[in-house]
């Protein structure tokens, strides 16, 4: 007789994300008699579990052998409930004894074959559940076991299976799919910021769905700005569940364990996530935790599901929490019971990463090092002590390279800065003198990335000054560099030149090590920058290959990325575009793979410019595109600027001269607060140019005027003269100013130009000269072409689409088209679109982004998908393709 099963049901809503996991489970269960599933509270294992229990059931219809139970255990709290529990699941009275009931369910487990039995939420049993299952294990050999528990039972024979969280595109379905059942209307949030959301909460599937329910009151952004305090926000709205809230799931783990375990979770949620067991022992080992040594605490909280290990290449161990159980443990650090440990693990930690700061992997440790760095910071300020200060030194140099290349020069600058504000400025001491110009030479390059070349300029000086007053010559030849970098920007490459010589010159007398091979490739390189841009290719090129030798030398890939960069560029300006390409290729797989997008888009850059040589006009404009959109993310608007001119001109090729001068107008507003003339100089030429192809002659004489003024305050570039010369040329043939049979000696003068000063921006221009000596190209047209009422676009490729009257769509997309035209580039705000798609409606906030939500996804899906973007708070038709508005 086939003896009753105990009775479940499968929860209604649909099971996302673990099937891959089942499959493991099934797996393991044919070779393993005992499988247990751990995870802190709310990873997904009774669910997962359920459903394991329903597939292996359905193989009863064709084989009456198997049989599955599911046995719920969260009430249990003694071995005899246990026993009970499952004898009532198996539907047998097994006596009234313990030991003659545990030892009769063991029968009766080995005499019904192939079967298996699921004990779910074993965790607070599981000290008494351990030996009954070692004897069920024993005397049922055809018996399979799943248990689910936020601790392991060390039986012998198991088999422990971590659950993970889900992967990222699993949880955003999970979201969407729960976020639906609340407001239907939710499936058209943006993906991007649900995406940023299941981050956020650990892509852990109760995070999620507690996450989700709260759609029901709030907008997808609202939702996403109270996720960082996430335990306010996931919380159940039906009272009394088993897992009402994460907080509640949390404590009940930290209530199973012992006094000193508890402490030293509370205590370690001072590390942030990546520490090592090194890492932990030096900061909690004076704290006398009382669990026998922190390896064997950290050991008790791994097996607890309330903190993860990573195995890493080298063999190296990283601990983690997931962020919702760090939250908890950090609120009870906060409390009076930890009030006298706090403070002195706070500062041990803040000791501890500061003396490690150059030997940790950057990556891992960062959040550890901001908080250390913050930490001896503040103390500094508070006590007067510089010496504390001094020590948060090492860790804003270590971060310094891992922040710039992550776009983050603003908190490098906010790093250094605070700094510099608790050191003594009239300190005498020869560390804490040495950290003011190590902590100026740093805020300054900050603010050079930021494009604050004026700020940037006083920090450098005022480091040079100090270095030299105290006979530091390494650190004098540093701020020599990057002087001369800035002197290179404001288009002053005989100054620049002469920088770097002296900052070479210092460099001799400094010892010959590493340190010093890696200042002169430095030197070497920005040489090479300043030698290509006086035309001197062949000096440039002996520069810059010795600068990339040495950088390889020392294994500084990053930095090498920036000379193969600079080494393309070469090979374009000698029209070897084939050859730049190869280095631009070589350049891009090395900043992907150390995830340096600044890199990347200058790669980007002289990417565009090759294939514009090539006349691939729509690459290059999609490259210097992304290339802008990157470095506008970064906040370095000198390079964002030189995207967007260079952007111009393709436009200006494919004769849209009123698309060219939007793009360049938006080059002038980025490169105006940084003060670089050359650049001035290229953008009014380009302007020139644009209007003189409208007919605007007027307009571009006085374009041309200022170009002209800009170029008097660039010296020894005479590429770019000769571009500069070639853009008046341009507007003199448009104009008529020379005569017909005059062309061809105009052509023949700007050709030789090219020739005695190649570079892209000459040849460029020569080009535009060509266009105009032939009276035009009148190239078929590749433009966004949308309508003036908003009614209908015609994509590049000659699709048209309509818009339903009377829709929102068709005002947003007006907006969106408006702006592009007029500021290529610059996002439209949520707020401005919603103002624009419903302009005469009071919509509560929520309601209002999820109906721009739904028009900006029906925009995408009838064509827009790869020209219609989102960022900074908005959305912006891209700058790489031509925008038209045309009349009806």
């Amino acid at each position: 007789m086939t003896p009753p099963q105990a009775h479940f049901d499968l929860p209604a809503s649909s099971f996302i994300g673990r099937e891959a996991e089942l499959r493991t489970l099934t797996l393991l269960l044919e070779q393993h008699r005992l499988v247990t599933v751990t995870g802190p509270g709310g990873m997904g294992k009774t669910r997962l579990a359920l459903h394991l229990v329903a597939d292996w059931r359905t193989r009863i219809a064709t084989d009456d052998r198997e049989h599955a139970w599911f046995v719920d255990l969260s009430a249990c709290r003694s071995a005899s409930q246990v026993v009970s529990a499952v004898a009532a699941a198996l539907g047998a009275n097994v006596g009234s004894q313990h030991g003659d009931a545990t030892s009769n369910i063991g029968h009766r487990l080995s005499r019904l074959g192939h079967i298996l039995v699921v004990l779910d939420n074993v965790e607070q049993v599981a000290t008494a559940t351990a030996p009954l299952l070692d004897a069920w294990v024993r005397g049922a050999p055809t018996a399979r076991f799943l248990v689910t528990s936020r601790v392991a039972l060390a039986v012998d024979g198991e088999q422990v299976v971590p659950l993970d969280p889900l992967q990222h595109d699993q949880a955003v379905a999970l979201f969407f799919d729960r976020a639906s059942l609340v407001r239907p209307a939710s499936k058209d949030a943006e993906p991007a910021v649900v995406s940023r959301i299941v981050e956020a909460i650990d892509r852990m599937p109760l995070n999620i769905e507690l996450a989700a329910s709260r759609m029901s009151v709030l907008s997808v952004s609202e939702l996403e700005s109270r996720v960082g305090s996430a335990l306010g926000v996931l919380r159940s709205p039906r009272q009394g569940e088993r897992h009402e809230s994460i907080q509640r799931a949390v404590l009940d783990s930290v209530a199973l364990l012992t006094p000193p375990e508890r402490r030293l979770f509370v205590l370690a949620a001072t590390l942030r996530n990546g520490f090592t067991l090194e890492d932990a022992e030096a900061i909690l080992s004076e704290q006398k935790l009382g669990c026998g040594s922190v390896l064997e605490g950290i050991h008790a909280l791994i097996r607890a599901s309330l903190l993860r290990v990573h195995f890493l290449p080298k063999s190296f161990s990283h601990y983690a929490y997931f962020e919702t159980i760090r939250e908890v443990a950090e609120q009870l650090l906060q409390s009076a019971e930890f009030q006298g440990e706090r403070e002195a693990v706070i500062i041990s930690h803040a000791r501890h990463f500061a003396s490690r700061a150059s030997e940790v992997d950057v990556e891992l440790q960062r959040e550890n090092l901001l908080l250390a760095h913050k930490t001896l910071c503040n103390r500094a300020l508070e006590t007067g002590s510089a010496p504390l200060a001094v020590d948060s030194l090492a860790i804003a140099m270590s971060l310094e390279a891992h922040l710039f290349a992550r776009g983050q020069a603003r908190l490098v600058s906010e790093l250094f800065a605070h700094i510099l504000e608790a050191l003594a400025p009239d300190a005498t001491d020869e560390c804490v003198v040495d950290a003011s110009v190590r902590a100026l030479l740093g805020r300054g390059s900050a603010r050079r990335e930021l494009g604050e070349s004026a700020l940037a300029r006083t920090d450098f000086e005022e480091a040079l000054q100090i270095a030299t007053r105290v006979a530091e010559p390494g650190l004098a030849a540093v701020a020599l560099t990057k002087l001369g970098e800035l002197d290179d920007v404001a288009s002053d490459t005989v100054r620049a030149r002469a920088r770097l010589d002296d900052a070479m010159k210092l460099l001799a007398q400094t010892p010959a090590n590493d340190v010093r091979k890696q200042r002169e490739a430095q030197v070497l390189r920005h040489l090479g920058h300043a030698h290509r841009r006086e035309g001197a290719l062949a000096p440039a090129v002996e520069s810059l290959s010795e600068s990339s030798m040495r950088f390889r030398e020392l294994g500084c890939e990053t930095e090498r990325t920036a000379v193969l960069y600079e080494l393309a560029v070469v090979q374009i300006f000698a029209s070897r575009t084939r050859e730049a390409l190869n280095l631009v290729d070589e350049g891009l797989e090395i900043a992907r793979r150390c995830d340096t997008p600044g890199m990347e888009a200058l790669l980007l850059l002289a990417r565009g410019s090759a294939l514009q040589e090539m006349d691939d006009l729509d690459g290059a404009g999609a490259d210097y595109a992304r290339a802008a959109q990157i470095f506008a993310d970064h906040g370095d608007r000198h390079r964002e600027a030189s995207a967007l001119y260079y952007l111009g001109t393709t436009h200006l090729e494919r004769e849209e001269p009123q698309n060219a001068l939007a793009v360049l107008g938006q080059a002038r507003r980025r490169i105006a607060p940084v003060g670089s003339p050359r650049y001035e100089a290229l953008i009014s030429a380009g302007m020139a140019g644009s209007h003189a192809a409208l007919q605007r002659y007027g307009e571009a004489k006085q374009e041309l005027r200022r170009a002209e003024e800009a170029l008097s305050h660039v010296s020894h570039e005479p590429a770019l003269s000769a571009a500069v010369a070639i853009h008046r040329s341009c507007l003199e043939l448009a104009s008529g100013d020379i005569a017909a049979d005059q062309r061809p000696t105009a052509v023949a003068e700007a050709n030789a130009l090219v020739r005695r000063n190649p570079n892209d921006d000459s040849r460029f221009a020569l080009r535009r000269l060509l266009v105009f000596a032939s009276g035009g190209r009148n190239p078929e047209p590749r433009a966004l072409v949308v309508r003036s009422d908003g009614g209908g676009f015609t994509l590049p490729g000659g699709n048209a689409v309509a818009l339903p009257a009377r829709s929102p769509q068709r005002l947003i997309l007006l907006c969106l088209a408006t702006r592009r035209v007029a500021a290529p580039g610059e996002v439209v705000s949520t707020d401005e679109l919603i103002a624009a798609g419903w302009p005469d409606e009071q919509i509560l906030s929520h309601a209002a982004i999820n109906r721009l939500y739904v028009a900006v996804t029906t925009l995408r899906r009838r064509g827009l998908k790869d020209l219609l973007l989102s960022g900074g708070g908005g959305y912006l038709l891209s700058p790489a393709v031509v925008v038209r508005l045309e009349t009806n």
